[in-house]
């Protein structure tokens, strides 16, 4: 595995676990990448979304439109993956740190 293929996939661990943290398990894009950056991960904005489709394409997670925003919402399956309930190919189970 190339260290992009490691840092994409803890990358999607991030974006669920971000989102499973919040109270109405909901963000905006802008959000997400500012809590992404925060933990040292730098998207681009199209790489951001992108890869919050490719969460929706496992149902991992929610997409509607808002504002001119992308807005993701956790499903209970992506809450499963976050919290190491479940495993899904390309996002790595959480340490027990997390």
């Amino acid at each position: 595995m190339s260290f992009a293929e490691f840092e994409n996939e803890e990358m999607r661990l991030s974006i669920l676990v971000v989102l499973d943290s919040d109270s109405d398990y909901s963000m905006n894009d802008s959000v997400i990448l500012r809590a992404l950056e925060s933990l040292g991960y730098k998207p681009s904005s199209d790489k951001l979304v992108a890869e919050l489709h490719w969460l929706k394409e496992l149902s991992l997670i929610d997409i509607e439109q808002s504002m001119g925003f992308t807005v993701a919402k956790l499903t209970r399956r992506g809450s499963d993956v976050a919290q190491g309930r479940s495993s899904v190919p390309g996002i790595p189970r959480p340490r027990p740190n997390r």
